[in-house]
């Protein structure tokens, strides 16, 4: 919502009040401080809704509940109707540094993630290689197929989550049309958002999307132990990290918090692309993080009208780099219109109904359908054929590392 003069008023009124808003009667009489102005990580006021993130000192981190409490008797009368959304971070992170041996334990999850079987991680060590499109398209392409579950006697569709954990470049939220903040449920745990038969959250729907998140490290991973362990993910056979960049902090933390279990890598053919992704996949083999396997995207341009194909990225990159580590090549997807557009309208390729198969036509037929028409469905239905036998490939390989005993 463009920001007026009221509720440019109205924000300066609920941040004075949160640097005000005293505790010193919770214990016995004990002043154990105020929630001051860098307690506020986020802000973001709307025609219906507020909602923000606060990050409490290590004195007031137990008086969570309490706290929620309070903020919402003192805000509430001036939200003008308005509902309030808040999530509570804590700045005292007790958790021991991630490395190879506590990451290998695969502690049990807890609060939201108990019911969460296996989680996976897409990841990249770089932006600009399509890893959200995939994630999302994955992500559906695995809630269609049928597989079989151990223990139980009939195939069925898996349950699947997925996690924008790149705070910084939240792309979820145009990709799956994620406009509003989550709700909470009695227990106080975020609801995700049901997308095309998957469990989907964000944080970037919680800020303003016109401005940059400028949060340190450390307040971006709590941040996001908040999403993972305080919602309400219930039972899931499969939950998906759209995986931040890079190999410092929040990848590692994430690691850790997510108790990640195995990781699919995303490259273009591309020298630079893969120099990145090579970092991040020794990270993870240095976490003893299971690698399922590596999709190159991008992989060349197939013209529309001629079906030629122009390897603009270069070619073979992730064919060499998986023999060279001894993983799995599990898919090439072309740069393709069709992918991009779908993800603009926020309708995921792998979300839109089956187009018919060009069967043989009239001559009269032949001339209402264009060429150029033709060949774009083409290309769409082989690139949704590629992603199913990519969720087949990913399932199978996250069974696989069950079965042998990888992800205990």
């Amino acid at each position: 919502m463009p920001k007026g003069p009221a509720s440019a008023s109205l924000e300066r009124l609920l941040r004075r009040l949160l640097c005000a808003c005293p505790f010193d009667e919770w214990e016995a009489g004990k002043v154990v401080g105020d929630l001051g102005e860098d307690a506020v990580g986020a802000l973001r006021l709307s025609e219906d809704r507020l909602s923000l993130v606060l990050s409490l000192p290590p004195s007031l981190s137990r008086f969570a509940a309490a706290l929620e409490t309070r903020l919402r008797a003192t805000l509430e009368p001036h939200l003008e109707g308005r509902a309030l959304a808040l999530v509570l971070t804590s700045n005292k992170d007790t958790s021991p540094p991630p490395d190879a041996a506590s990451s290998s334990r695969k502690p049990r999850r807890q609060g939201g993630m108990a019911g969460v079987k296996v989680v996976l991680g897409v990841a990249s060590g770089k932006g600009g290689v399509g890893k959200s499109t995939l994630a999302v398209n994955l992500a559906i392409a695995l809630a269609q197929t049928r597989h079989n579950i151990e223990g139980e006697q009939a195939e069925r569709h898996w349950r699947i989550g997925l996690l924008d954990a790149d705070l910084y470049g939240p792309s979820l939220v145009p990709m799956l049309a994620l406009d509003a903040p989550p709700r909470r449920n009695k227990e106080g745990l975020l609801i995700p958002e049901q997308r095309f038969g998957i469990k989907t959250l964000s944080m970037g729907a919680m800020l303003d999307p016109k401005q940059a998140l400028v949060w340190r490290g450390p307040l971006v991973a709590r941040a996001l132990k908040q999403m993972l362990d305080g919602s309400d993910w219930g039972e899931l056979d499969l939950l998906l990290l759209d995986m931040p960049p890079g190999t410092g902090d929040l990848p590692l933390s994430l690691a850790q918090s997510a108790h990640l279990d195995c990781v699919l890598l995303v490259t273009t053919p591309q020298r630079v692309a893969l120099y990145d992704v090579q970092k991040s996949l020794a990270m993870f083999v240095k976490l003893r993080i299971g690698v399922v396997g590596i999709v190159e995207n991008m992989s060349c341009f197939r013209c529309p009208q001629c079906g030629h194909e122009s390897p603009i990225f270069g070619q073979g990159g992730a064919k060499d780099m998986a023999r060279q580590n001894n993983i799995p090549l599990l898919g090439r997807l072309p740069l393709s219109q069709q992918l991009q557009e779908s993800g603009d309208k926020a309708t995921p390729l792998m979300s839109l109904p089956l187009a018919p198969a060009p069967a043989p036509a009239t001559r009269r037929d032949r001339k209402a359908l264009s060429v150029l028409q033709e060949a774009q469905s083409l290309q769409a239905e082989e690139i949704r054929a590629t992603l199913r036998s990519l969720a087949l490939s990913v399932a199978g390989a996250v069974a696989e590392l069950t079965t042998n005993g990888s992800l205990d």
